[in-house]
């Protein structure tokens, strides 16, 4: 019961800033963890080249989309 409460196995999490750094760091645990991942940036190739990385690397069915804002 208590490792459901903060469980984010089906929810949809986005991630501001997660082509580097700590938001990369945080997308790679949500979608770890069962989330499907948004991540944004300012920048539409570094977050399109972290989005493939961090869909390849995480082996799960969770999906990790992309966007520039």
């Amino acid at each position: 019961m208590a490792t459901d409460l903060f469980s984010i196995e089906g929810k949809t999490a986005l991630v501001t800033g997660g082509s580097r750094g700590i938001g990369e760091m945080i997308a790679a645990g949500y979608l770890a963890n069962g989330a499907t991942v948004y991540i944004s940036s300012r920048k539409a190739d570094v977050c399109d080249a972290t989005a493939k990385r961090l869909a390849s690397a995480i082996e799960t069915r969770q999906t990790c989309k992309w966007g520039s804002l």
